[in-house]
């Protein structure tokens, strides 16, 4: 059941990032803060860590871009 969570914006933000680096998906986070889309959830999380100078991506999506970047 999808409920609307009633706080203010940046907790909702942090509440988003908390949830993402506990192992939930963008899916979970989205029905958790009320039924937004799951790239609405993607974009929060990303604004949220890039604001407070959180790290967002895990290592092995680290690996990824770092191999990504070194074949461009």
């Amino acid at each position: 059941m999808i409920e609307k969570i009633a706080m203010r914006n940046d907790d909702r933000w942090r509440l988003a990032y908390e949830l993402k680096a506990s192992g939930k998906t963008y899916r979970e986070i989205a029905d958790r803060l009320g039924g937004i889309s799951i790239n609405r959830a993607r974009r929060i999380v990303a604004f949220y860590a890039r604001r407070n100078g959180l790290p967002l991506a895990k290592k092995k999506w680290a690996r990824v871009s770092a191999f990504r970047i070194e074949r461009d």
